[in-house]
């Protein structure tokens, strides 16, 4: 994720790109937003289904030893009652979701520490030099033809991109290229959202457990539970202001009044 952070580079980072005659998925983004945010999208959707296998193979085997009473139980008074308590197995939940967590951000790490090879795909900060003048703006005038190699293009969204005049231009100009069945967007803040909802939903079973080993009031794991729900729907409610930022942009749009960090790079696009 490092990477996604600033768009500061070096001879270091233009080094880890490659000489390809076709590139599978262009990253469209802006760079003033956290790459924290921008990782989770990437991760769902380069790594979902990874993950989804990896929870649905732990998940069926720490069933079965839960099920065989390998792993511990805990006696659940709310399927049964109190002087009959129904054992239930707390581990599967949990293990689950931290399967899935672990193989959302690190799955194709690991892919490629096993010999499998990723896509060709084309990052700004890696594939244009950003401290050599010369190669960089021979880079930035080849931009069109990067996107025409560009099988896909995704877009980590937020208002923001549709204030900012390079992301408006390789949006127009992949459009111009491609049909718009090959592009995807991916808005952050739900990407973030989903993220947290499955962290919440391992934590159940996990404080349930530790509220009745060490004896702690049930108060505590409900504050504990509503910080998780609070966090989740501070989430969610930014996505609708930014649902409602959207309209108000598309509707007040200007490509001329688009901001540009780099007035000399203006001419260039706009022509």
């Amino acid at each position: 994720a490092s990477i996604l952070g600033t768009s500061t580079g070096s001879s270091a980072t233009y080094n880890l790109s490659d000489t390809v005659t076709e590139i599978r998925t262009f990253f469209s983004h802006n760079w003033a937003v956290g790459r924290w945010r921008k990782f989770a999208g990437l991760a769902l959707y380069f790594n979902f289904d990874l993950a989804v296998a990896a929870m649905v193979l732990v998940s069926l085997f720490f069933a079965a030893l839960t099920f065989f009473k390998v792993l511990p139980c805990i006696d659940d008074h709310v399927l049964g009652n109190s002087a009959d308590p129904v054992p239930t197995g707390f581990l599967v939940r949990p293990t689950c979701a931290i399967t899935f967590l672990v193989a959302l951000c690190l799955g194709r790490d690991i892919l490629g520490c096993l010999g499998f090879k990723g896509e060709r795909v084309f990052l700004d900060k890696i594939c244009i030099h950003q401290t050599d003048a010369a190669i960089q703006r021979q880079g930035i005038s080849k931009l069109g033809g990067f996107l025409h190699h560009s099988d896909h293009m995704i877009i980590l969204f937020t208002p923001l991109y549709l204030t900012k005049l390079w992301t408006i231009y390789e949006l127009a100009a992949f459009l111009l290229q491609h049909p718009i069945s090959n592009l995807k967007v991916i808005p952050v803040n739900l990407s973030v959202a989903y993220c947290l909802s499955v962290l919440g939903f391992s934590c159940g079973p996990i404080l349930i457990l530790v509220r009745r080993h060490y004896n702690i009031a049930e108060i505590y794991t409900i504050v504990v539970s509503a910080s998780v729900l609070f966090a989740y729907i501070v989430v969610l409610r930014t996505w609708a202001r930014e649902k409602v930022q959207f309209k108000e942009t598309l509707h007040q749009f200007s490509v001329r009044a688009a901001h540009c960090a780099v007035p000399s790079d203006r001419p260039v696009v706009i022509g």
